[in-house]
């Protein structure tokens, strides 16, 4: 045991902690994204973007309630500012380019990615179109995917919404069932009203959503009301409770602030999770399109 401990103790002393965040594990959140816009720059926010070879995917009134995948060929997240890179074919001692480009993830691809998450996406000077509009080339950091392109860049908008955006109409009278009951999706008609940061306003009277399988029975005669329902979002399925003999939807669970570790602030969180070093990984679903316009 001594030497157990003279061994942690010496693996502490070699760790210099400067600022350790330890997050929860985020709960998906309920998405809309809007506002289709082909980029006709160079300079990128951070943020999300999609690659597509054609350019007639512009749609300001564009709204959908899951990720638009119809119309790209691949869906990457700018993370920080230009990088200053060379680009490199098939041969190696050669870079195909030397030009800054921007650091991405990849989040979805088509069959011209291979499985590399990360790489850069730039913009020669040499790839504009005849209506001036910027072309891009994608490299990713492993050499798989290499100078894929051209390609046109859109942005889209985005706007989270929670259970106080929901609202439900139910088509089905709830008031004298008893016993054990199923609830389908056909029975109930949710909408989402919400309105984003920029001012936009979305109402939609038929938001998409499933019922968890293992959660989509009622027992009013026992005091169960509640089922589950399941909405595509950001990070994953977006997770509801539906109190179905009210006709309300429970408040979205609150989860827990970070944990910061410092050598100013103390140690709040057990000293296992930084000798173990866990690490939390975000990740980033592929969703089904369905395309809406704004009323």
């Amino acid at each position: 045991m001594k030497k157990i401990l003279a061994i942690l103790t010496s693996v502490m002393m070699m760790l210099t902690i400067t600022a350790i965040n330890v997050n929860a594990a985020q709960r998906p959140k309920g998405i809309i994204y809007y506002r289709v816009e082909l980029m006709k720059t160079s300079t990128l926010a951070p943020g999300t973007y999609f690659l597509s070879d054609k350019d007639t995917y512009e749609d300001l009134n564009y709204v959908s309630f899951v990720f638009p995948t119809d119309i790209s060929d691949a869906c990457v997240m700018v993370t920080g500012p230009l990088d200053t890179g060379s680009y490199f074919g098939k041969n190696k001692d050669t870079p195909v380019y030397n030009i800054d480009g921007f650091p991405v993830n990849v989040i979805q691809k088509d069959q011209q990615f291979d499985n590399c998450k990360y790489g850069h996406i730039f913009a020669p000077s040499t790839e504009v179109d005849a209506n001036s509009v910027q072309k891009w080339r994608y490299f990713c950091y492993l050499g798989g995917a290499k100078d894929k392109g051209p390609y046109y860049l859109y942005s889209v908008q985005t706007a989270n919404y929670n259970t106080t955006n929901l609202k439900a109409v139910q088509n089905k009278d709830f008031s004298n069932v008893t016993g054990v009951t199923t609830v389908d999706v056909a029975d109930i008609t949710i909408s989402i009203e919400l309105t984003a940061k920029d001012g936009t306003q979305f109402t939609n009277g038929d938001a998409k959503f499933t019922i968890d399988p293992t959660d989509n029975t009622v027992d009013f005669d026992n005091g169960d009301n509640i089922i589950t329902l399941l909405f595509d979002g950001e990070g994953g399925k977006y997770v509801v409770r539906y109190d179905v003999k009210n006709n309300v939807f429970l408040p979205d669970p609150v989860d827990p602030e970070p944990t910061s570790l410092s050598p100013n602030t103390g140690m709040s969180t057990p000293i296992w999770i930084i000798t173990l070093g866990v690490l939390a990984l975000g990740t980033c679903g592929v969703l089904e399109v369905k395309k809406r316009r704004q009323d």
